[in-house]
């Protein structure tokens, strides 16, 4: 197999040294940088493997003394996603705070908090480092209930990611804005909602086997309310479950997934 390699490369820099991320895909440490040959390239016919140097990425030194970045840049950092009714619509408005090589956000919407489709999409500045914001209007078409939104943003390279689910309860529910993030997540768990009024409510958590494994009783504020869930995940397993919200008004669901 021969790899392409860079001009820099074939100039005869020096290799430090190298380390492989998965079968077949390596980073090579040298003189000049960091160079990830990628299994992903491979040109069976012409016997070649694709090597590219590390680009944006500021604070990597020699894979050898284990220096890495702190911290990992996201192609797109949301500071807000929220969704209101204006008049028979919902209107959605969301902010980044940066972006690099976005190419588009999806828009997506689900009636049971479980199954999304796809609905419209707006196009993305691409490369930002300041706030830019988006909105999306869309028809609403029940006369009650709730309606459930994300945003899937999508690279210039095709890779995807999905933000946090924000909600609308049509009909002037006791609950509205309702939303849960990080989702997945790895250890805290917040749900952010809006009430009209006090209210008792019971959150409860159901395995993919419908098994009850967190049941807790709160109290909800008029206005805006944050309850984080934190002890009671630390037993769970990693997989998919269901959150549900009981108030004396129904029942509100969302799919949440540990990692």
């Amino acid at each position: 197999m021969i790899i392409q390699t860079p001009p820099l490369l074939q100039k005869g820099l020096k290799w430090r040294s190298f380390w492989q991320v998965s079968c077949g895909s390596f980073y090579i440490s040298t003189d000049n940088g960091l160079y990830f040959i990628d299994q992903n390239t491979v040109n069976g016919p012409a016997g070649t493997v694709g090597c590219f140097l590390v680009r944006a990425v500021t604070g990597l030194q020699d894979l050898a003394s284990n220096v890495f970045p702190s911290q990992t840049t996201l192609p797109v950092k949301l500071s807000s996603f929220s969704v209101t009714k204006q008049g028979n619509n919902a209107l959605l408005n969301w902010v980044t705070a940066s972006e690099i090589n976005v190419s588009r956000f999806e828009i997506e919407r689900s009636y049971d908090g479980i199954n999304f489709t796809s609905v419209g999409a707006r196009q993305a500045n691409g490369n930002s480092t300041s706030d830019i914001s988006y909105n999306y209007t869309d028809p609403i078409t029940i006369s009650s209930g709730i309606i459930y939104y994300r945003l899937k943003t999508l690279d210039i390279d095709g890779k995807t990611n999905l933000s946090n689910v924000v909600a609308l309860r049509i009909n002037g529910g006791l609950i509205s804005n309702f939303s849960v993030y990080p989702n997945p997540f790895t250890s805290d768990l917040k749900i952010e909602l809006n009430t009209e009024k006090d209210a008792k409510a019971t959150l409860r958590i159901s395995n993919a086997s419908g098994q009850i494994v967190v049941n807790r009783n709160t109290q909800l504020q008029k206005g805006n309310n944050v309850i984080v869930l934190s002890a009671e995940l630390s037993s769970l397993n990693r997989g998919m479950y269901i959150l549900d919200i009981i108030t004396e008004q129904g029942k509100m669901t969302q799919k949440i997934i540990k990692r």
